[in-house]
């Protein structure tokens, strides 16, 4: 039956129904074939197509005449006001909570990408290096020392000197008192 439902469908709209009307129909009359082709008998000289249409145009028909005796029971307004009006009404206030959520995670994110490009476009890439391979990748201070040819010591400073720094970075952007004009310095590495 769903292979039909395109058809079904399209003469429906061809008969000037609405999307939502054109629906109707269509589930309408799925549902009668769905009854009436237990008792069909086939006859090859008339053709499907011409049934299916003729069952739109009934079904159209009939959607009509129960629309004019319940005027009240429907909504006037055009499609996309009823799509917009159906969106608006069904938005599940968990959803929105997740979207609000997320925006905010989103825009936090943002907010710590730009510290982090700022404060180690300010630093030499082994010092960054040490400070990322200590603190996000968890590497022993040793086992990176040996990576980058310094020192335990030096590598513990880096990264101490970059956290300082991310945090100070941070607080002037969330204080909004980060100006772009201003910006560190390389710290040796």
């Amino acid at each position: 039956m769903a292979e039909y439902a395109h058809i079904i469908r399209r003469y429906a709209r061809n008969a000037g129904l609405t999307n939502d009307d054109a629906e109707e129909v269509t589930s309408r009359v799925l549902v009668a074939l769905t009854t009436a082709l237990r008792e069909l008998r086939y006859d090859p000289a008339r053709r499907f197509r011409g049934y299916l249409r003729t069952a739109v145009v009934n079904g159209a028909r009939r959607l009509a005449r129960e629309r004019n005796r319940h005027p009240g029971d429907r909504a006037t307004g055009t499609d996309s006001e009823r799509d917009q009006l159906a969106r608006v009404a069904s938005r599940d206030p968990l959803i929105e909570l997740g979207d609000q959520i997320e925006a905010d995670l989103n825009a936090r994110l943002r907010l710590a990408q730009q510290v982090i490009n700022q404060v180690r476009a300010s630093v030499t890439p082994s010092t960054w290096q040490a400070y990322w391979q200590t603190a996000v990748d968890e590497l022993p201070a040793r086992e990176v020392a040996e990576r980058l040819g310094k020192s335990i010591g030096a590598v513990y400073t880096a990264k101490s000197r970059v956290i300082v720094m991310l945090e100070e970075a941070g607080r002037r952007l969330l204080d909004g008192t980060h100006d772009q004009r201003t910006s560190c310095h390389p710290v040796p590495g």
